[in-house]
């Protein structure tokens, strides 16, 4: 009973963000039925998008702010260094993923480090 009636205080204090999440799901529930393609990754990115979306407002309100209002804020530095070693370890994760792609793609074992075979297939 302590559960039921703490997610109905959370869902009474947090609307906003109860009403972005649960609009996305029907949302995207009626995509999946309408288009073909647009299966549990769909429901799941649109949900997800919903529920950033009801935070985003939810964050907004509590400072006073609308949605669509600009506010002027400084210029936060990032230094040049910090931003490409950010994009090389992207570049990194993601060359490794196509590599192990193509690998299990052709069929070929993969032998790690510790004479562990990645058997693909």
């Amino acid at each position: 009973m302590h559960d039921l009636l703490g997610f109905v205080i959370g869902i009474v204090v947090y609307w906003r963000i109860a009403i972005a999440l649960g609009g996305s799901i029907l949302v995207a529930m009626g995509l999946s039925q309408a288009v073909p393609f647009f299966g549990a990754m769909g429901i799941f990115v649109t949900a997800m998008a919903g529920l950033a979306f009801g935070v985003y407002w939810h964050a907004r309100s509590e400072l006073g702010i609308g949605v669509t209002e600009k506010t002027p804020c400084d210029a936060q530095p990032l230094s040049w260094w910090g931003a490409a070693l950010g994009l090389m370890f992207i570049a990194i994760v993601l060359g490794g993923l196509e590599w192990l792609y193509r690998v299990c793609e052709t069929g070929l074992d993969v032998v790690r480090a510790d004479g562990d075979v990645l058997n693909c297939s």
